[in-house]
Parts: C-alpha cells; sequence; structure tokens
C-alpha cells in the first residue's frame, strides 16, 4: 500500500492548476507557470509553447520581431530567426483580419484598399494590410525608377542626397527619417514602373534598395496595378496618407508639378512632429 507521501506527489504531478494541459510537475520542468496558462502572454499557452518548441518565457522565441503566436499562424517557425514572417523584418499586424478593407477606389475617411505584392526587394510577397490599421501613420510613396524626383525623395530617405535636398527635405519634413527608423512612421515605396516602364523585377526593386537603402522602407512592385489603379496617380512620385486606424487620410489628387506632399504634413501631425 503506497504511503500517503507518496500518493500527495503523485497528485501534485498529476494536477493541472491552470488548465492548459501541461501538469504541474512537467510545467515546472519546463520553466513555465504552473498558475498562469500563457506564462509569457504570447498567446500560445503552455502546452503550446511545448509542442512549438519554442521559449514560455519569451514572447517571441528567436528574437526575429515578430511573436511566436504570429509565426505559428503565419506557418514560420517560432525558432529560426532566418525563417520570419517578412525577411526585411516589415510590421505585422495580427488584427488585419478585423478590418474592413477597401474594395474599390480609395476613398477619403474610409479604410483603405489593400493588396498583396508580387514581391519586395527579397522576393517576399507582402501583405499591405499588414502595414496599416495598427496604429501608426502610413506614407504610400508611388514612385518610377526612372523618375528623377522620386530619386531626390528615396536618397534623401537614404542619407544620400546632395546637401541642398537634404536641407529641403529636413528643413520642410524635420523628424520624418528618424519617426521612420523608429517605426513611428511606416514608410512605403511601390514601383509602379522600371527604366523602361514596365512593371518593376525583384531585381529593379532590389536595385533601387541598394541604390537609396533604408532598412526601414519596404520597396514593393504593382503586379497588374493592383493598388495604384485604386488610388488617384496623376503622376510620379504620388504620395498617400492612411491614419493609424487604416482609413485613407489624405489623396493627392492633382499632383501639381510632383510637389504634393500633403501626405507627409498629414503623417507628421499623426506621430506628433
Amino acid at each position: 500500500m503506497r504511503s500517503t507521501a507518496v500518493l500527495m506527489l503523485l497528485a501534485l504531478v498529476a494536477c493541472d492548476s491552470d488548465g492548459d494541459g501541461l501538469s504541474n510537475g512537467e510545467e515546472k520542468k519546463f520553466g513555465s507557470s504552473p498558475d498562469v496558462a500563457d506564462t509569457d502572454g504570447d498567446g500560445l499557452n503552455d502546452f503550446e509553447e511545448f509542442e512549438a518548441g519554442t521559449n514560455p518565457l519569451l514572447q517571441d522565441s528567436d528574437g526575429d520581431t515578430y511573436l511566436d503566436l504570429w509565426e505559428v499562424n503565419e506557418g514560420t517557425s517560432p525558432i529560426d530567426g532566418n525563417d520570419r514572417i517578412y525577411q526585411g523584418y516589415w510590421p505585422y499586424n495580427p488584427n488585419k483580419g478585423a478590418i474592413a478593407w477597401g474594395s474599390g477606389s480609395a476613398i477619403l475617411g474610409q479604410p483603405a484598399p489593400t493588396y498583396i505584392s508580387g514581391s519586395d526587394q527579397f522576393g517576399d510577397a507582402v501583405d499591405l494590410s499588414d502595414m496599416m490599421g495598427a496604429g501608426k501613420p502610413v506614407i504610400i510613396d508611388i514612385s518610377a525608377q526612372w523618375c528623377p524626383p522620386c530619386q531626390d525623395t528615396a536618397s534623401w530617405l537614404a542619407g544620400r542626397a546632395d546637401s541642398q535636398t537634404m536641407a529641403y527635405f529636413d528643413g520642410n519634413y524635420p523628424g520624418i527619417r528618424d519617426a521612420i527608423a523608429a517605426g513611428d512612421i511606416v514608410w512605403v515605396t511601390i514601383l509602379a514602373e522600371d527604366n523602361y516602364g514596365a512593371e518593376p523585377s525583384t531585381d529593379v526593386l532590389h536595385a533601387w534598395d541598394t541604390a537609396y537603402p533604408n532598412p526601414a522602407i519596404p520597396v514593393l512592385n504593382d503586379p497588374a496595378g493592383g493598388y495604384v489603379s485604386r488610388v488617384p496617380t496623376n503622376g510620379f512620385p504620388t504620395y498617400h496618407y492612411i491614419k493609424g486606424d487604416g482609413t485613407v487620410g489624405y489623396l493627392n489628387a492633382t499632383n501639381s508639378q510632383y510637389q504634393d506632399f500633403g501626405a507627409l504634413d498629414g503623417a507628421m501631425a499623426e506621430a506628433g512632429l
């Protein structure tokens, strides 16, 4: 006949105080809390963390900026930093499915139109809704590889423009480059045309990124005009502003002299610059 102490020990091992599927004894071995079903609060309970091989004490086990739950949902590895949602570390919005994104042309004050690009400069397909509706203002920059004003803006964002161009942009739009680097403003460049007026390939996007590097800016193409056809674009560059709630805050409808920077003003105001 087993002693009372042995029976109590067996009961303790079998007990699952937080109901997460791991016994208290297993949680002790695993390093998670027996009293909290999701020890690190990342959306995966401790049993799911155990199954995935992730760290129950870290929301982002592999340190790639994407929470373990997001990676499990997107089918990337939460324990391999090289296998991440976006190679460029672009923003990811886990709540994008709750927004009724625009299905037609962009309308001021209404949810923005969105699309999935053919590729970014790393060859990843990018869901534009990941960039929007997550509380940060977004500037959509529609440019062309052959366009000198587009190149000027890109040079400024890369910190490589001539002194006159840098002084103009930094003087009129102070703090934007720092805000982009900090993630307080999201800047997305869509290259609508390459040097020959055709749809840019991934190689063209990569070349643009190499010429005007900014690690915080995704450079996307636009297969079949999936995005550009839904916003007023009367020339290059054209800038639009999407508010942090995912609604359209500014549309460049006139593009007078290609110098309509109202979108930058709107994003700056929302970011408190």
